[in-house]
């Protein structure tokens, strides 16, 4: 493997895509940031493929105020090996998950008290 390449994949490997939702809706593949943010509605947000985000992937519950209890699921995929739903309920709140190649997850800092589901 040449070293433009290896260099190429090592950057890839750390530069992240960061998403911004204020209101319900889809995550895109291949983001390993998403940030729900509005002060006094829920954001529901969905990830249709946790293989999409693989590698280190966070979801911050980044209002300013506010208990709204922002959602995070996944349709094909988990978390830790059996929740696909996180609950973020405060301004600050955050969930790291390193998700492999098959998008199983391993969480690897819950901040606050993201609450997790199997639905």
């Amino acid at each position: 493997m040449s070293s433009l390449k290896r260099d190429k994949q090592f950057q890839d490997a750390f530069l992240s895509k960061d998403q911004e939702l204020t209101e319900s809706g889809a995550v895109e593949a291949q983001v390993s940031c998403v940030q729900l943010n509005h002060a006094t509605v829920a954001v529901d947000a969905t990830i249709a493929n946790a293989a999409d985000h693989r590698g280190f992937f966070a979801v911050v519950d980044n209002s300013a105020s506010g208990t709204a209890a922002h959602t995070l699921t996944l349709t094909r995929g988990t978390f830790d090996g059996t929740n696909n739903k996180a609950t973020l309920n405060a301004p600050a709140e955050s969930l790291l998950v390193f998700f492999d190649a098959l998008g199983n997850g391993t969480i690897v800092v819950n901040t606050g008290s993201v609450a997790l589901a199997a639905v």
